[in-house]
């Protein structure tokens, strides 16, 4: 494996099918260094399957990021009108994670980013091996990737959107919790006062569990934490205390011990595109993410 910034782009293009695995995407390399304008992107890859075509970038970075490739990413993804960016780097730090996961949640629903952080295996005298870990990616990506016909519908996106207005101002009038502005994603994320951790209600149209078409809203804790795997098992020593307190059992969410992102949630089988259930469905969500703020909120804070 090549060990210089220079001669990983080469390899990476060479080796595509590594980056495709981990992003569950099949991946094809259109042009290395790609010229935008006066700059140039490492890598540009297009989606292979049989869906609408989109572009891919890839930034690498074998350093800890800064900003300046923060910049990079942003500009590249714009000049090219990409559906996803990705960022690999050494490390990253908090302030660059934080700032994927913000974009995440502000960018339209069809813009995604990932960081991935990359490292190198060695088993007795082989040669380095490299593996790529996920430390940010969109919510519920897994999710979407693994769902008969992928893809975001402009329906539900519309759904998503009067959902999430209507939230709010239900939140206005009946609760302590306060809501940034209603986007058509499917999420809609809260403070819990610590960064690497984040409260979010979801609406969604794909069950993980059962794997099928199946509407329904969720109350969740993320970690997203280069520490996440520790985090994680301190909060689940406390899983039966913390499940007493809620009132509810929980979903345990840890993909991997290479994976920062770990969820834990609760879930509820509902149609959020239909108006005459939001006044139950506002009230159960607003009930969870306020005892999940009352329960984890301590805990977190403790980490």
């Amino acid at each position: 494996m090549a060990s210089r910034g220079t001669d990983f782009t080469p390899w990476l293009a060479e080796n595509i099918d590594l980056l495709s695995e981990v992003l569950g995407l099949p991946l094809e390399v259109v042009e290395r260094e790609a010229e935008i304008g006066s700059f140039r992107a490492d890598l540009v890859c297009k989606v292979t399957d049989d869906g609408p075509q989109q572009l891919v970038i890839v930034e690498n970075q074998l350093e800890r990021t800064n900003h300046d490739h923060l910049g990079k990413i942003i500009t590249y993804g714009a000049g090219r009108e990409a559906a996803t960016i990705v960022w690999i780097a050494r490390e990253f730090t908090e302030e660059h994670r934080n700032a994927i996961e913000w974009l995440n949640r502000v960018t339209q629903d069809h813009i995604n980013f990932f960081a991935l952080e990359i490292e190198l295996w060695r088993v007795g005298h082989s040669e380095p091996a490299p593996k790529l870990n996920v430390v940010c990616e969109p919510n519920d990506w897994r999710v979407i990737i693994q769902r008969p016909g992928r893809g975001k519908s402009t329906q539900n996106q519309q759904a998503r959107l009067e959902f999430w207005t209507a939230f709010k101002e239900f939140l206005a009038t009946s609760s302590k919790m306060r809501a940034g502005k209603p986007r058509s994603g499917n999420v809609m994320p809260f403070s819990i006062g610590k960064g690497g951790f984040e409260l979010i209600a979801t609406a969604n149209t794909w069950n993980e569990e059962t794997r099928r078409t199946e509407s329904n809203i969720q109350v969740q804790l993320t970690l997203s934490r280069q520490n996440s795997n520790d985090d994680f098992a301190r909060l689940l020593a406390q899983k039966t205390e913390i499940e007493r307190r809620l009132g509810c059992a929980l979903v345990w969410n840890n993909p991997s011990l290479e994976t920062r992102l770990k969820r834990m949630y609760v879930r509820q089988v509902t149609d959020f595109s239909r108006p005459e259930l939001w006044p139950a469905q506002h009230a159960w969500l607003n009930q969870h993410l306020t005892k999940f703020k009352e329960v984890f909120g301590p805990l977190v804070g403790e980490l």
